[in-house]
């Protein structure tokens, strides 16, 4: 498997268009991030242990404000560190 970065990278060289991605390294920081960011949002899991992020609660769609990134990040690190 690819990495994300890696993946962005060879579609943006074939002028694929991707959407703008930003790693947060905490729910705080992911916060702050999405104060610049336009609305709604994806929250997806940064995780080369996890191929299938969905299926351990690691993508969460359609959130639609900082305190929902925050709070969601927070439950994600929860969910995920309960099955890995």
């Amino acid at each position: 498997w690819l990495d994300h970065p890696v993946i962005q990278e060879i579609l943006t060289e074939y002028g694929i268009p991707v959407v703008k991605t930003e790693v947060a390294s905490s729910p705080r920081i992911a916060k702050m991030i999405s104060q610049k960011m336009n609305f709604p949002l994806v929250l997806k899991i940064a995780s080369k242990d996890i191929v299938h992020k969905s299926d351990v609660g690691g993508v969460i769609l359609n959130l639609q404000n900082p305190e929902e990134v925050e709070t969601s990040a927070e439950i994600m690190l929860r969910t995920v560190h309960t099955y890995q």
